[in-house]
C-alpha cells in the first residue's frame, strides 16, 4: 500500500470520528459533485446568505438550517445539541455538507422509493430535484428550467458521457 493510500484511510478514520455522522455514499462522487455544482458552481469558499426573506443558505451545496436538521444535524465537532453554529460550521465544510446530503436524499428519497420526475428510475435526476425542490416537494411543479438545474444537466451529461 503506497503512502498516500494509509494517508487517506487514516484521514478518513479521523474524520469519521471528528465528525458527527459519516457519509455511506449512497450517492457517488460523480453525482455529489453535479449537485455541489449545481447549487453554488462548487464554491467550496461560499459562505452564509439570505437570498430572501426567511431564507438563510450556506455552504457549496447552499444548504438551509431546515433542511440540515431534517438531515440529522452533522456537525464538526461531535455535540448533543447543535447549535446556529454547528449549522454554518458543517454546511461551509465540503464533507460536513456531503454528509447533509446524503442523510437528506436518503431520508426523503431512497429510503422510500420515491421518484421524483417518473421516469422509474431512482438516481441522481431524483436526488438533484429533492436537493433543490425539498424532500417533501418533489413530484410539485416542474422548475427545472433554473440555474440550478442547467447547471445541474450540464454536469450529469458530461458524467455520463465519461462513463460511456
Amino acid at each position: 500500500m503506497t503512502g498516500l493510500k494509509i494517508i487517506s484511510i487514516c484521514v478518513l478514520i479521523k474524520m469519521a470520528f471528528i465528525i458527527k455522522g459519516y457519509r455511506t455514499e449512497l450517492i457517488s462522487d460523480d453525482c455529489m459533485m453535479c449537485l455541489c455544482e449545481a447549487a453554488t458552481g462548487c464554491n467550496l469558499t461560499a459562505g452564509c446568505q439570505s437570498t430572501y426573506e426567511g431564507a438563510y443558505f450556506c455552504g457549496p451545496f447552499h444548504i438551509s438550517r431546515a433542511y440540515w436538521l431534517d438531515a440529522g444535524s452533522p456537525t464538526l465537532n461531535y455535540v448533543d445539541d447543535p447549535s446556529t453554529e454547528d449549522f454554518k460550521e458543517c454546511t461551509q465544510d465540503y464533507y460536513c455538507s456531503t454528509i447533509t446530503v446524503e442523510n437528506y436524499v436518503s431520508k426523503t428519497v431512497i429510503s422510500k422509493g420515491i421518484d421524483c420526475d417518473g421516469d422509474n428510475l431512482i438516481n441522481c435526476v431524483d436526488y438533484a430535484i429533492v436537493h433543490k425542490r425539498g424532500g417533501y416537494n418533489c413530484n410539485q411543479t416542474d422548475d427545472r428550467p433554473t440555474r440550478f438545474y442547467k447547471r445541474f444537466y450540464d454536469c450529469w451529461n458530461r458524467q455520463n458521457k465519461t462513463q460511456v
